[in-house]
């Protein structure tokens, strides 16, 4: 499935603007960004409920201007669930097929066959407010599947549901869609959830896609300071970047740190911004080796598990957060000396516009 410069505005706002992307059969593709950002209406494109101002959007190599959500062989999946109150659930399964004129026998197998697929099995003669919400979606799954759907898009599913039923449905939406070989088209604001389940994510930002890429690219080599920041957790430091010996330098002043993804060059001495994952930190004892080692204090330590969550002072008192595991608990006041591998160090140019408005989410 391939979108090509596809552009949509409402009056005056502009939704989406020259987006294109490629969407490998059989992958689980999330996309991802801030409400408002055009992913749901990117979706609604692609499935035919609207239609662009420019571009287009080609499954199988065929455009699909102007031709109707029911003749583009895909199943759609909504936030709020939406089957039929009156309507059994083995009814709202087969409805699909019977309106596409099958017969109601065939309608009927197909329905029963798809509900045990998704692990449906219930009475017949139950209705959808006799379900709980986990049960309800596995039935709007089967209802998409029944049609013979090769492409599955799903705006929001888990929206509805609790949060322990959300972590057993996203595993279980993957889960689904690979076992039927299926495409898949994910719209979250849930960054965990596109995180844990998709083979790419696509991130959009103000009616563009800003990076595309898998879970672990997005998180560990961000291409824009939005999208290290967007993107799971970041602390974001003021620096000027130095560069020596082939490498680029973050001076904060009282301290220095190599960094190994800087993904757009930087002039030498001009202001830049640091961008460092709690996660990239590791308490060393004092190091022999100096390059990417910092003296901090700690001011705050909060135990969860084997993770000791740090809030801690760079020399300047430049306040960050660390994830480290230790077994040792370290008391708030003490000093210690961090390690932050030269990969783990993003360097960026300072944004024209000011920090505030490059990590804006709107």
């Amino acid at each position: 499935m391939d979108v090509v410069n596809v552009s949509k505005n409402f009056g005056a706002i502009q939704a989406l603007s020259r987006v294109n992307l490629t969407v490998d059969d059989g992958s689980y593709v999330c996309f991802l960004g801030p409400s408002g950002c055009g992913k749901t209406t990117l979706l609604r494109i692609i499935a035919g409920f609207i239609e662009p101002d420019e571009g287009d959007v080609y499954i199988d190599g065929k455009s699909m201007r102007g031709i109707p959500p029911e003749k583009r062989g895909i199943g759609f999946v909504f936030q709020d669930i939406a089957l039929f109150p009156h309507m059994r659930l083995v009814d709202n399964v087969s409805f699909g097929p019977e309106v596409r004129r099958w017969s109601y026998k065939d309608a009927l197998k197909a329905a029963l066959s798809y509900l045990g697929k998704v692990g449906v099995d219930l009475d017949h003669g139950v209705y959808p407010m006799e379900v709980s919400g986990g049960i309800a979606q596995l039935v709007s799954i089967a209802r998409a599947l029944a049609v013979k759907s090769k492409l599955l898009l799903l705006d929001e599913p888990l929206g509805a549901l609790d949060p322990k039923m959300r972590i057993y449905m996203k595993y279980r939406l993957r889960e689904i869609v690979k076992s039927f070989g299926l495409t898949a088209i994910h719209v979250t604001h849930d960054q965990d959830e596109a995180l844990s389940i998709a083979d790419k994510v696509v991130v959009m930002r103000r009616g563009r896609i800003v990076q595309t890429g898998s879970p672990r690219e997005l998180y560990w080599k961000p291409r824009s300071l939005f999208v290290a920041y967007f993107v799971g957790e970041a602390n974001i430091v003021e620096v000027v970047a130095r560069y020596s010996g082939g490498s680029y330098i973050a001076d904060g002043g009282g301290f220095k740190l190599v960094c190994g993804w800087v993904p757009n060059p930087i002039e030498e001495g001009k202001r830049a911004v640091l961008a460092v994952r709690p996660e990239a930190f590791k308490v060393v004892n004092q190091p022999m080796e100096k390059n990417n080692t910092v003296r901090v204090e700690v001011s705050s330590a909060k135990r969860i598990g084997r993770l000791l969550h740090l809030d801690i002072l760079l020399p300047g008192s430049i306040s960050v957060k660390a994830k480290v595991q230790s077994d040792t608990d370290i008391e708030p006041g003490s000093k210690i000396y961090v390690k932050i591998p030269e990969d783990r160090c993003f360097l960026y140019p300072y944004p024209k516009g000011g920090l505030e408005e490059e990590v804006s989410p709107v």
